[in-house]
């Protein structure tokens, strides 16, 4: 017992007498201008000059003062700043941060949570990392359950609802559109856009200025409506389109007839029978598409096919067709040539306009290719060898 008693009063002083020479230590510091242990303490007191104050005990203890702030720091961890009234700073490096200022003022507990907010209650935040968000201004706000919840507002001119991801808001001074997916849709942008959709694309209806549209099991039953446009389809059969310069029906295979300002077209039966009118232009009819047609052209021309070459009489731009394959066909152009055949050719007569000269080349052949009569040599007397390469 006497050794341990020894042993504990011996301690006892040397920390008594530890204590001493701090407070003595001190007491000098106080009065001293300036005292450097080398690489452990540093002390500069100028409080006559400047009122400015350092101490140091490297690496534990950092001490800065002056009339206007204090800075104490140890071990690099806490950290204790003072501004005078107006801001304090205290950090416990790197869980616990406090600031505070004339204007704002938070406390975090680093990464879990964080929360402040201004003098007038204006500006502020609550944080629980990474669940929950809520940062509010002044003109704007911002709020948060992540992935679900979001909130954005700037003002009363642009505010954002989430709840993901069923229902979705968004909303302006001028627009807002609703989302409660899949059932429900709504837009509106001015005061004379709408647009509503219930389980698109079962129902839709759209409204802008006087027009409405309506629309079941897109593209089913579309109905269009406006001052002067009407247009509804019930797809594939029906279709109903009118506009002052253009209307259509059509009731598909059966019937179609669509009109402009300038033409009219109609069909039976497509491709059964077509009929097309052009105002002082042509009227065109037509039987399985081309088989059958016949153009009746304004200035007198005209153009009748069957089978396109096994009868047709044609006239048109000044040039006059006929033909009845396989027995015969005749060709008169406006330039004076002329061509005429029988049983394919069999036998054949053409008369040609020649470039450079005022003048025709005619010949008639036999079997296809046996010239009987011809004017080569007439045409090489009266304009030499060289009118030949025309022929």
């Amino acid at each position: 017992m006497s050794k341990m008693f020894y042993s504990n009063m011996y301690h006892f002083y040397i920390s008594c007498g530890f204590i001493l020479c701090m407070l003595k230590t001190a007491n000098y510091l106080k009065k001293a201008e300036k005292l450097i242990i080398y690489k452990i303490i540093y002390l500069r007191n100028e409080e006559l000059v400047k009122k400015l104050h350092y101490l140091t005990i490297f690496p534990f203890y950092w001490r800065r003062e002056n009339k206007d702030s204090k800075l104490t720091s140890f071990l690099l961890l806490w950290w204790d700043k003072e501004i005078g009234e107006k801001e304090k700073r205290k950090i416990l490096f790197p869980f616990w941060w406090y600031f505070s200022s004339e204007r704002y003022t938070s406390y975090t507990l680093f990464p879990l949570f964080t929360f402040g907010s201004s003098s007038d209650k204006r500006e502020g935040h609550i944080i629980i990392t990474p669940l929950f968000w809520n940062i509010y201004k002044e003109e704007s706000k911002f709020s948060c359950i992540l992935p679900f919840w979001w909130s954005i507002g700037k003002g009363d001119y642009k505010k954002t609802k989430i709840l993901f991801p069923f229902y979705w808001k968004f909303q302006t001074k001028t627009s807002s559109k609703i989302i409660l997916f899949p059932l429900y849709y709504y837009r509106s942008r001015g005061v004379y856009y709408r647009k509503w959709s219930i389980l698109y694309p079962f129902f839709q209806y759209i409204k802008e200025n006087n027009r409405k549209e309506y629309y079941f099991g897109w593209p089913l039953i579309i109905y269009q409506k406006d001052i002067d446009y009407c247009y509804f389809s019930f797809f594939p059969i029906i279709w109903y389109s009118y506009k002052p310069n253009r209307k259509y029906f059509g009731l598909i295979p059966l019937f179609f007839y669509s009109e402009k300002s300038n033409n009219k077209y109609f069909s039976i039966l497509w491709p059964l029978y077509t009929h097309k009118k052009i105002n002082n232009y042509y009227t065109s009819n037509n039987v399985i598409w081309k088989t059958i047609f016949y153009d009746d052209y304004y200035n007198g021309d005209y153009e009748f096919r069957l089978c396109y070459y096994l009868f047709y009489r044609v006239k048109l731009k000044g040039e006059r067709e006929h033909g009845f394959m396989p027995f015969y066909s005749s060709y008169n152009g406006k330039d004076g040539s002329k061509s005429f055949s029988l049983l394919l050719y069999f036998f054949n007569y053409h008369k040609k306009k020649l470039k450079k000269v005022d003048d025709y080349y005619e010949e008639v052949n036999i079997f296809w290719f046996i010239r009987i009569l011809s004017n080569r040599d007439y045409l090489r007397k009266k304009y030499g060898k060289s009118i030949l390469k025309e022929l």
